[in-house]
């Protein structure tokens, strides 16, 4: 079963290019990545998934795609400081593993609210499929760790001002004017350390 004609490329159409930064991806990398990460999901979840109606389960999700749109892992991670600034290959893994992760989440929320009960297409569950479902509350809360940690990164790196480096002859000029003769001479007169940008703004005209 795959999920991709029904489901991810009807979500990546509501992600617009004023919505995302610009990055090496393109919308085609969007539905090759899309494929990459729904057929891994799909492999991963093979037991689980057979216990359902397979078109019914692709229609559901589907729906709840497009309906809650606001669930959109794949927009908020390219929406993600510095996403943009990671090699294109790092951009890619973190995009499938957005993927797996938004596929996750919209079949816990519709298993979580009992909507998939209908679909089943056994009359027993197998403890490998409840497994299967266990491993998907990890996998989630485990990306969801990780996300908050790379917010609150870039969050800091935000906060921190880049340092501003001053010319030192600009710097000198200025202490010419306001430092008093005795500590203007005693950090670039008697500093040998200094006393070449001295004698450059000296030679420039500038003192």
């Amino acid at each position: 079963m795959s999920f991709l004609t029904e489901s991810f490329d009807e979500g990546i159409t509501g992600i617009s290019r004023r919505e995302t930064p610009e990055t090496s991806i393109s919308r085609q990398d969007l539905v090759d990545l899309g494929q990459v990460g729904i057929k891994k999901w799909e492999r991963k979840n093979a037991e689980l998934l057979s216990c359902y109606d397979s078109a019914k389960l692709r229609s559901l999700m589907g729906t709840f795609s497009e309906l809650e749109s606001n669930i959109n892992p794949v927009r908020d991670l390219l929406n993600e400081q510095g996403f943009s600034d990671l090699p294109e290959n790092q951009q890619f893994t973190a995009v499938i593993r957005a993927i797996e992760h938004s596929f996750n989440i919209i079949f816990l929320i519709l298993f979580d609210r009992s909507a998939l009960d209908r679909l089943l297409a056994v009359d027993e569950t197998t403890t490998e499929s409840e497994q299967q479902v266990e491993r998907m509350r990890e996998e989630v809360a485990e990306y969801e760790s990780n996300q908050r940690a790379r917010q609150q990164e870039a969050a800091a790196n935000a906060a921190e001002p880049e340092p501003i480096v001053e010319d030192p002859h600009d710097v000198c000029v200025r202490d010419f004017h306001n430092l008093g003769s005795a500590a203007f001479r005693a950090k670039y007169i008697s500093n040998t350390a200094n006393r070449h940008i001295y004698e450059a703004c000296v030679s420039q005209g500038r003192i």
